[in-house]
Order: C-alpha cells, then sequence, then structure tokens
C-alpha cells in the first residue's frame, strides 16, 4: 500500500490526473492535471501509428513529471471495454469457472471486432452465483503500456470507467445496503450500473441513438435526457425482474460529461429516492493548490481518476 497514488483517466478529449493521499483516514486530492488530447482517444486512433503517436506524447508528458506519486491507476473508457455478466455453477472450481469463463465469453465478442482479448472476471455474491467479465483488447491495454513505459511508469491497477466512478462513491459516498445506481452520462450514450449493498450488480449501455425521437439531441436538453434515462433505467429493472414499486432504487449517483445539477433535478421524482450529483472535491480532503478552473464547472467528471487513483493506492 503507498502513501501516494495517481489516477490517470481518458475521456474522448481529455486526459484527467489526479494525486491521491490519505490523510487520518480520510482521502486527500493533492494534485490534478487536465491535458487536451489532439485527436479522440478511440480504438481507430489507437490503431493508427501516427495518431496514437500524438496522445502518446500527451500522457508521456504528464506522466513524467518527477513530482507525481510513482503508484499509478489508469481507468479506461467504458467503449474500450467489453462488460458482461452471466450465471455460474457456485459448486464451480476456480478451473472449472476459468473454462466456463472462456467458453461464455466467445458467445458475446462480437465478430466484426476481431482480435485477441485479455479477461479479468471476479464472482459476484448475491443469492444467485454470478460472474462479471471485463474483457480487453490487447491493442488497447498494449497502447497504454507502452504510453506509461516512455513516461518510465507501470500502471499497478487498470479498470473501466464505471468500476473506476463506483470506487469512488464506494469510499466517498458509502452507498446503503439497498438497492441503488450510478449512472455516467456521456456526449452519446450512458452507462448504469445497478449496485446492491453498494457492490456491483449489473450494468448496460444506454445508447442515446434509440431513443424514440432520433432528431433530438438528448445530451443538450436535460429534462429530455432526464426522461430517456429514467425510461431506461425502469426497462432494465423490469427485465431483470428487480422492480419493486416506483421508487425501487435508493439512491442514483450520477457523473460524467453531460451530468449536471440541472439533469440531476430532472432525475427527481423516481425511479429513485435520492438522486446525488458525485463531486470528489465536496467529499475529499482538497489541497490548498489544486487549481479549481478545472474543476469547478463540473467536478463529477473527475470521478473515474479519482476512483482508479484510489484503487492504485490500495493495490
Amino acid at each position: 500500500m503507498s502513501d501516494s497514488a495517481v489516477g490517470f483517466s481518458m475521456s474522448e478529449n481529455l486526459l484527467r490526473v489526479v494525486q491521491l493521499s490519505r490523510d487520518n483516514g480520510s482521502f486527500k486530492i493533492e494534485k490534478i492535471e487536465q491535458k487536451k488530447f489532439p485527436h479522440p482517444f478511440r480504438l481507430l486512433t489507437l490503431d493508427n501509428q501516427e495518431r496514437f503517436r500524438a496522445i502518446l506524447s500527451v500522457i508521456e508528458e504528464a506522466g513524467k513529471q518527477d513530482e507525481w506519486a510513482q503508484a499509478v491507476g489508469v481507468s479506461i473508457p467504458n467503449d474500450l471495454v467489453l462488460i458482461k455478466e452471466f450465471p455460474v455453477d457456485e459448486d464451480l472450481t476456480s478451473e472449472e469457472l476459468d473454462r466456463q469463463v472462456h467458453w461464455e465469453v466467445t458467445q458475446f465478442l462480437p465478430d466484426e471486432l476481431p482480435g485477441d482479448y485479455l479477461l479479468s472476471y471476479q464472482r459476484l455474491n448475491f443469492e444467485e452465483a454470478s460472474v462479471v467479465v471485463l474483457a480487453f483488447r490487447e491493442l488497447v491495454l498494449h497502447r497504454i503500456e507502452q504510453a506509461f513505459e516512455l513516461a518510465g511508469r507501470t500502471p499497478r491497477f487498470l479498470g473501466a470507467d464505471i468500476f473506476s466512478g463506483l470506487s469512488t462513491v464506494g469510499q466517498l459516498y458509502e452507498p446503503n445496503e439497498g438497492l441503488s445506481a450510478l449512472l455516467e452520462v456521456g456526449e452519446n450514450k450512458a452507462h448504469l450500473a445497478l449496485l446492491k449493498g453498494g457492490d456491483y450488480l449489473l450494468s448496460k449501455k444506454l445508447s442515446y441513438s434509440i431513443a424514440e425521437d432520433e432528431e433530438a439531441n438528448l445530451s443538450e436538453d436535460p429534462a429530455v435526457l432526464a426522461t430517456f434515462l429514467k425510461k431506461e433505467t425502469r426497462r432494465l429493472l423490469l427485465d431483470r425482474k428487480i422492480d419493486e414499486g416506483e421508487m425501487p432504487l435508493s439512491q442514483l449517483f450520477v457523473y460524467g460529461d453531460k451530468a449536471s445539477a440541472e439533469l440531476v433535478s430532472d432525475l427527481e421524482g423516481g425511479p429513485a429516492v435520492d438522486v446525488t450529483l458525485v463531486n470528489p472535491f465536496e467529499s475529499a480532503i482538497v489541497g490548498e493548490n489544486l487549481n479549481a478552473e478545472l474543476f469547478q464547472n463540473n467536478p463529477s467528471v473527475w470521478a473515474p481518476a479519482v476512483g482508479v487513483a484510489i484503487e492504485a493506492l490500495e493495490a
């Protein structure tokens, strides 16, 4: 366990870096930095050598700074990770479980995305035995490894944004024992994760293109976006047969590029009793010399970087 750790998160256009430490049992945000990518951080960019070199120079410049702690965690955009849950026999041995996971993954990996994947999975301890699997494309992991190797660093923890956000919420907000949810709201899609007792239960990507009025720019109208998100949340609850009345969720934690106080207000009234805009800078101790301009407009976008820094700090 380190005294301090650094979390890197890559949104489509921005690299965000957070240094975190423990201060008398609480988390302290010591430093933050934000840099703009010259190209969107997407699979096609990583697959293009020239564009990747431009991305690499940004990560290298940020990571090489001597004042950053050595312990590093990296949060990968949800679009670059395939996430799937499925039931398993609770009596399976480790070897049997490994074989089943690999077989199941071959059933859901899209044919149009050929290539090798590296798998990470974890048992979910609920009434029905199940696992959640994260499938990382080798290209993505290799590119991240290249970038941080040039910066003289080796990430000790890699995760997907939705799980990094969950780390922030779990450590700074302490979700209650009931059913709650985490909602990452982006420009073109959202990612919804259901939690039970604060632990991951399942998740689903919500593409705005499936909205009935495809001409509406959902992400630019908080009221319209909230209506869509509430409808899709209820749909997921009903599909999984876990709807429990008008307010089945005790808490809904919202963060992301299109998260806002207006959106949170429009999300109130169900299906969650309480809706919270995630703000790590209110829930953690904040260092004296942070550049407030980087987080005052939408502090929630820093949730993945803070969360993966927490994971690296405790690894």
